[in-house]
């Protein structure tokens, strides 16, 4: 006959073993919980991309029905142009670029090369328009990515996109978006590639990284700022975000520094 530690220790084993069984049960059912979370939220993702995409493709496609409007009926005769005066690419771009600084006194020389960049290599209207598409959703990719920064979460890029393509217009002759030969598009992808790289530089301790991201930026923004004058005046806004965004890291720093020091209820109402 068994003593009474004999079954006191059995019993304990016992309670034991039902404890360490239903910790598990109910681990494997925490985990089938979160994977078939984590399936209904790839399928939510991926539903949402869809219908985005959907949107998008409806939204722009009357950039596809269009002819050459504006600036770009003439614009669409580039390459029989300089053939039939014999004249090369880059002496157009000079010629081009002097004239508008004689009469206009502007100097955009970048829109002239990339405006005699595409039409001497794009023929068909066709060609020509969906790159007018790719263009726009380009922009649209980049504003998602610059809400993303902005906010900090990944639902934010979608809401940008979205938000981008709804504002797309295209109107009769002479649009921004269809009769100035991209120059809009073009613009436009420029300085907000701008503005996320100057705020993915906040985020990366690497100081080569910073630099090269650095100096990506200041060719884009040159780039931006030679094919439209326009565009200097977005700069103090670009300043103005990155400055008040490193303000916001540096005191993040300051608050994990002061949580993490023996006094952390002095500091935390200290700080707050």
């Amino acid at each position: 006959m068994p003593s009474r530690f004999q079954l006191r220790r059995s019993g304990n084993a016992f309670a034991s073993h039902g404890v360490l069984k239903l910790v598990s049960t109910l681990r494997n059912r925490l985990y089938g919980v979160r994977e078939l979370g984590g399936r209904l939220r790839r399928t939510g993702w991926l539903l949402a991309g869809t219908l985005a995409s959907l949107s998008v493709w409806w939204s722009l496609m009357p950039v596809l029905r269009t002819p050459f409007w504006g600036d770009d009926e003439p614009n669409s005769q580039r390459a029989a142009t300089l053939s039939y005066f014999q004249m090369r690419a880059l002496r157009y771009v000079w010629n081009s670029t002097s004239d508008w600084i004689r009469s206009e006194g502007r100097f955009f020389p970048v829109s002239a090369f990339e405006n005699v960049f595409i039409f001497t290599n794009v023929g068909s209207r066709w060609s020509y328009k969906l790159i007018s598409v790719a263009a726009v959703v380009m922009c649209a990719l980049a504003v998602g990515w610059l809400f993303r920064l902005l906010v900090n979460a990944r639902g934010m890029m979608l809401l940008g996109v979205m938000c981008f393509v709804a504002s797309v217009q295209v109107r009769h002759w002479y649009d921004p978006t269809i009769g100035f030969g991209l120059l809009l598009p073009s613009v436009t992808f420029k300085f907000v590639l701008v503005f996320c790289l100057a705020l993915k530089m906040l985020h990366l301790a690497n100081s080569r990284w910073r630099h090269l991201l650095g100096a990506l930026a200041a060719l884009l923004w040159t780039s931006a700022v030679l094919q439209y004058e326009a565009v200097f005046f977005v700069y103090p806004v670009i300043l103005a975000t990155v400055l008040s965004f490193r303000n916001v890291e540096i005191s993040r720093d300051r608050k994990s520094t002061r949580l993490n020091s023996s006094h952390i209820t002095i500091s935390y109402a200290v700080f707050c």
